[in-house]
C-alpha cells in the first residue's frame, strides 16, 4: 500500500509534527506554498491537521490542570491509591479520582497526582494498598527542575503518564481500606507465583508473567539492562503475541474439544449444543482477545500493552471480516489511541521505544517482502533451505531441519540488528549508551524466554488445581531462570558490549533517520537511488569528519545537593573527577559521563574523607566503574572511609597516589599543582587537611579548596597566586573565604556548591558579602544547577544549566 493511501498514517504524522513544533505559522506558510506549487489541496489539509495538533497540545486539559494545581499552596485532598513506591526516607503514592475538599465540599479534578508521605518504619507492615482511599492535608510542590544536563526531566515524565501535580503530606486525616475484585485477583496471582516459585530469589518469574519488577534483584536487573534484555522484563507485545497464539491455538481449542466430548457423553445432539462453547474459529479468537485485554487490565495497561493489544485487535477484526490488514495503518491507529488522550506521551521513552521497534520490524518485513518479489535470486543465496532443496543432502531430514533452525536464527539476528541500529538514537538520547551485545543475546535467549513463559503459565494453571505438584514442576523452571541470569550477568561484566554514544543532538538524530529513510527509498525506487544514496553517504561522511574534531576543554561543577563534585574533560576526552558528593551522587556522575559519551575516569581526586566529598567515588568503586588513578591527601589520620577506599582500589586494581604540598600531576596538558596538605600536617581536622590545588590549562587557572577554614587559608597565602576561578571552600560556610585570602588570589569568578534550602543555610551571608566586596562574580549550584566553564579564544565562559 502506498503512503498516500494510508490516511491514518498521514494524520498521525501531521499530529506528531504539530505536537513537536510550537509555531502555527510554520505549517500554515509551508502548506500554502506547497499548494501554490502543486495545486494539490491535501497540503492545505496537512497544514490544518498540524495546526490542530499545535493548539490541541498547547491548550490540552493536562496543561490547564497543571496551572490549576500550581495556584494552590496547601490543600486538603482525597484520592484513590493506584501505585505505591517505598523508599528509605519516604513513601510515594499515585492517586486518581482526586478531589480537593473545601468546607466539606468535594471538587472532583481530572488526571492523577503524586503524593509523598512519611517513610514506613522498619518494624511496620506496609500500611498502604492499591485502591484504598486516602484523605490528607498536603503542600503543593513546585514543578521539578533539571539541575544537571543528564538529569531526568521528571516534570515531562509525570506529564507523559497523566500526573499533573506533585504534593507532600505529613498528616493523614483518614484512610479507608478497599479491595475490589481486580485487586483480589491480582493479590491471588501474586500469592500463587510467590508460593509456587518461592525459590526464585531473583524476582524474574514475577516480572515475566505479572510485570512486577519490585522484587527483582537490582544487580540482576542492571545486568539485563546492560545486555539489552530489559524489554523481556516488561510485559509487552512479545508476551502478548505469545499468549495470544497459545490461547487461540491451544487452550481454547482444547476447551472446545473437551466441551464436545462432554456433549458426546451426554448424547446431546449437534443442533442443541451451544455454538459459542464449541469454540470454533470466531469464538476462539474472541475469547483470546477478551483474555488478553483482561490480563492487561489486571497487571496494568501501559503504553506498550495498549499498542500491542490494539494491533492484535485490529489484526483479528481484519481477519474476521476478511479484509487485508495494513501493518502501518494499524500501528498508526494504535499510536493515535495513545496520543489523543495525552499528546505528551510522545516524549516518553516507552512510547518511542515501543512504537519505534514495531515500526522498524514492519519496515524490515516490508523490505524483505519487496526483495523476495523483485529480486528472488538475490535472497535465495542467503536461504539455506532453498539451497538444500537443490542439494542431495536435502534427503537428510535432520540436516534440513537444522538448516531451518539456522535460517530462523539468521532472520532473528537481522531483525535484532535492525531494531538495535534503528532505536540507537532514541537510546542515546535517553540513556546515552547502546548495548550492541544485545543483538546476539536476544537471538540466543529470546526463544528460551518464550518457552519459559509457556512453562510458567502451564505450572500456574496446574497450581490452581494442585499447588504441591506445581511446586515440584517449578524446580526445573527456576534452574533455567538461574542459568539465564548467570549468562546475562557474565555477559554484562565483560568490558565489551556497550557503546557509549552520549546524548546525540536532535539535529543529528533527524539526519540519522533521513539517512535511514533515504536508504530504504533508494532500495525501492531505482530512479531515485543515486541521489538518495549520495545524500546518505554525504551525511555519514560529515558525521565521520565531525567526530575527528577534538573536544573543548570544559569543567562542570555538578549539582549533587549539599556536596562537591567537579568533572573536567580535556580536549582528548580524558576525565578528571574532583570529589564525588554523597554516595547517591554516583548515579549522577555516571549519567553525566555517559551523557558526554565517556565511561572511563582517568583521574579521581579526593579532597578529604567527608562523606559529601568521598561518598560518590566510593560508590563508583563499589560498582567497579572504570577508574585508572585515585589521588588522596597524604595524611596519617586513620579514617574508615579512606580505609575502605584503599581496599576498593586494591580490589579494582586502581593506582593510588598520596599527594602532598609541592607535588604536581599532568593529564593531557591539564596540570594540577598541589598546595596542601603540608608534608607533615599537625592539624587532625579532616577539613583543614583537605587537598588544595591549582588546576591549570594554558592561561586558565582554577583553585580547588576542599573544606579548609580561614586558618589554613592564612597558612597557604604565601603559596598562592592569582587565579581566574575559585571553588569556594566548605559550600560557602562562614568559616572560610576571608578578605585577605581573596585579595591574595583575586579571582574573577567564585563557584559555590551547595544544596537547595540546605539545613546549614549555606552559603552564609558574610561569605557572600566578602566575595561581593572583592568584586567576585558568584555562581551557585543551588540557584543555577550544574555550572559549566569553557574557554572561548582565551575568554572564560560560565553558564548554568537551569538558566
Amino acid at each position: 500500500m502506498r503512503i498516500n493511501e494510508r490516511i491514518i498514517v498521514q494524520i498521525l504524522i501531521c499530529i506528531i509534527i504539530g505536537i513537536i513544533i510550537s509555531e502555527p505559522y510554520i505549517p500554515l506558510v509551508c502548506g500554502f506554498v506547497l499548494y501554490l506549487l502543486t495545486k494539490k489541496i491535501r497540503f492545505i489539509g496537512y497544514a490544518a491537521i498540524i495546526i490542530g495538533g499545535i493548539f490541541f497540545t498547547h491548550y490540552h486539559p493536562i496543561i490547564q490542570q497543571e496551572k490549576n494545581w500550581q495556584s494552590y499552596e496547601n490543600v486538603e485532598l482525597e484520592g484513590r491509591i493506584i501505585d505505591i513506591d517505598y523508599y528509605t526516607y519516604s513513601t510515594r503514592v499515585t492517586l486518581d479520582n482526586v478531589a480537593i475538599i473545601t468546607n466539606d465540599n468535594l471538587e472532583k479534578l481530572p488526571y492523577k497526582v503524586q503524593l509523598t508521605l512519611p517513610a514506613i518504619k522498619e518494624w511496620e507492615e506496609d500500611i498502604y494498598s492499591e485502591y484504598d482511599i486516602i484523605r490528607c492535608k498536603a503542600k503543593v510542590n513546585a514543578p521539578s527542575v533539571q539541575f544537571n544536563p543528564a538529569d531526568m526531566d521528571y516534570a515531562a515524565y509525570l506529564r507523559s503518564i497523566n500526573i499533573v501535580a506533585s504534593l507532600s503530606s505529613s498528616q493523614v486525616i483518614s484512610y479507608e481500606t478497599k479491595q475490589p475484585l481486580i485487586e483480589d485477583i491480582r493479590n491471588k496471582l501474586n500469592y500463587l507465583v510467590d508460593t509456587i516459585f518461592e525459590h526464585d530469589n531473583s524476582g524474574i518469574i514475577s516480572a515475566l508473567v505479572l510485570g512486577n519488577k519490585d522484587n527483582i534483584d537490582s544487580d540482576i536487573y542492571n545486568s539485563y539492562v546492560s545486555t539489552g534484555l530489559s524489554h523481556i522484563l516488561v510485559i509487552s507485545g512479545f508476551h502478548l503475541g505469545f499468549i495470544y497464539v497459545i490461547t487461540s491455538k491451544w487452550i481454547f481449542p482444547w476447551l472446545g474439544f473437551y466441551y464436545e466430548c462432554i456433549c458426546d457423553e451426554l448424547n446431546i445432539p449437534n443442533e442443541k449444543r451451544c455454538q459459542f462453547l464449541r469454540l470454533l474459529y470466531v469464538p476462539r479468537r474472541i475469547c483470546s482477545l477478551i483474555f488478553i485485554w483482561t490480563y492487561c487490565y489486571i497487571i496494568g495497561l501501559t503504553i506498550s500493552l495498549t499498542r500491542a493489544c490494539t494491533l492484535i485487535t485490529i489484526t483479528l477484526i481484519a481477519n474476521l471480516i476478511k479484509e487485508e490488514q495494513d501493518f502501518f495503518t494499524s500501528l498508526s491507529l494504535a499510536a493515535l489511541i495513545v496520543l489523543i488522550p495525552n499528546p505528551f506521551a510522545l516524549y516518553s521513552v516507552s512510547f518511542q521505544l515501543s512504537f519505534g521497534a514495531m515500526l522498524i520490524i514492519g519496515t524490515y518485513n516490508g523490505i524483505t517482502k519487496y526483495l523476495e518479489t523483485n529480486y528472488p535470486m538475490f535472497l535465495k543465496q542467503f536461504r539455506l533451505t532453498a539451497q538444500l532443496k537443490n542439494n542431495t543432502m536435502s534427503t537428510n531430514k535432520i540436516i534440513y531441519k537444522l538448516s531451518t533452525v539456522l535460517e530462523n536464527a539468521f532472520s532473528s539476528f537481522f531483525i535484532s540488528l535492525a531494531i538495535t541500529v534503528g532505536i540507537a538514537p532514541i537510546l542515546s538520547y535517553h540513556f546515552y549508551k547502546v548495548s550492541y551485545i544485545g543483538v546476539f543475546v536476544n537471538v540466543l535467549l529470546m526463544p528460551v524466554f518464550s518457552i519459559l513463559i509457556f512453562l510458567i503459565g502451564s505450572v500456574l494453571l496446574i497450581g490452581i488445581v494442585n499447588i504441591s505438584i506445581a511446586k515440584l514442576l517449578a524446580y526445573p523452571i527456576i534452574v533455567i531462570v538461574n542459568t539465564c541470569n548467570a549468562i546475562v550477568t557474565t555477559l554484562s561484566e565483560l568490558s565489551i558490549g556497550t557503546l557509549y554514544i552520549g546524548r546525540l543532538p536532535l539535529v543529528v538524530i533527524f539526519l540519522f533517520y533521513t539517512v535511514w529513510i533515504g536508504v530504504i527509498l533508494g532500495i525501492i525506487y531505482s530512479k531515485y537511488r543515486k541521489p538518495l544514496f549520495s545524500y546518505s553517504a554525504l551525511v555519514v561522511l560529515g558525521f565521520a569528519i565531525l567526530n575527528l574534531v577534538p573536544s573543548k576543554f570544559e569543567i562542570t561543577q555538578l549539582y549533587v545537593g549539599q556536596g562537591d563534585c567537579s568533572v573536567v574533560r580535556t580536549p582528548n576526552n580524558k576525565i578528571i573527577l574532583i570529589d564525588g558528593g554523597v554516595s547517591s551522587s554516583a548515579t549522577r556522575i555516571q549519567n553525566h559521563l555517559w551523557h558526554m559519551g565517556i565511561n572511563t575516569i582517568d583521574l579521581a581526586i579526593v579532597s578529604h574523607a567527608d562523606s559529601d566529598h568521598i561518598g560518590g567515588i566510593l560508590e563508583l568503586l563499589r560498582r567497579n566503574h572504570p577508574i585508572k588513578t585515585v589521588v588522596i591527601p597524604n595524611v596519617d589520620i586513620e579514617d574508615t572511609q579512606l580505609i575502605e577506599l584503599l581496599a576498593l582500589c586494591k580490589v579494582n586494581e586502581v593506582e593510588v597516589i598520596e599527594a602532598k604540598q609541592s607535588d604536581s600531576f599532568e593529564l593531557d596538558n591539564v596540570a594540577m599543582n598541589i598546595i596542601a596538605p603540608e608534608i607533615n600536617p599537625t592539624n587532625s581536622d579532616k577539613n583543614e587537611n583537605s587537598l588544595v590545588f591549582e588546576l591549570v590549562y594554558k592561561d586558565f587557572k582554577m583553585l580547588y579548596t576542599g573544606d579548609i577554614g580561614k586558618s589554613t587559608e592564612a597558612k597557604l597565602n604565601k603559596h598562592l597566586t592569582d587565579v581566574d576561578v575559585l571553588k569556594v571552600a566548605h559550600h560557602g560556610s562562614g568559616t572560610s573565604t576571608d578578605d585577605y585570602f581573596l585579595q591574595t588570589i583575586t579571582p574573577q569568578y567564585a563557584i559555590i556548591s551547595c544544596g537547595v534550602n540546605n539545613v546549614y543555610a549555606h552559603p552564609k551571608g558574610e561569605t557572600l558579602e566578602a566575595l561581593d566586596n572583592a568584586g567576585v562574580k558568584v555562581v551557585r549550584t543551588d540557584l543555577g544547577g550544574a555550572i559549566k566553564i569553557t574557554l572561548n579564544n582565551g575568554d572564560i565562559v560560565i553558564t548554568t544549566h537551569i538558566n
